[in-house]
């Protein structure tokens, strides 16, 4: 993968990750509050994962579930990359 998104919109600072493509999987960085705060406020708990993870969905698709110690990403869409 090329080039890289700059972490989730509303944290400026977080680190870059790869640029996703559809239907890959991608652990996100360590959580941060800003990153959980973002994730928990603005995207929709959709429920458990079978592994007890949270999960949200992004306004795009895409799954965010929360490991305890990082987010894992399943994207669906990557905004145009």
């Amino acid at each position: 993968m090329s080039g890289g998104v700059r972490g989730v919109r509303g944290c400026p600072r977080a680190p870059r990750v790869p640029a996703p493509h559809p239907g890959v999987r991608s652990r996100a960085p360590a959580p941060s509050t800003c990153l959980n705060n973002y994730v928990t406020g603005v995207f929709t708990y959709v429920g458990q994962r079978g592994d007890g993870a949270r999960q949200y969905r992004s306004g795009s698709g895409n799954i965010y579930a929360d490991e305890g110690n990082h987010w894992d990403v399943t994207y669906y869409n990557c905004g145009g990359c």
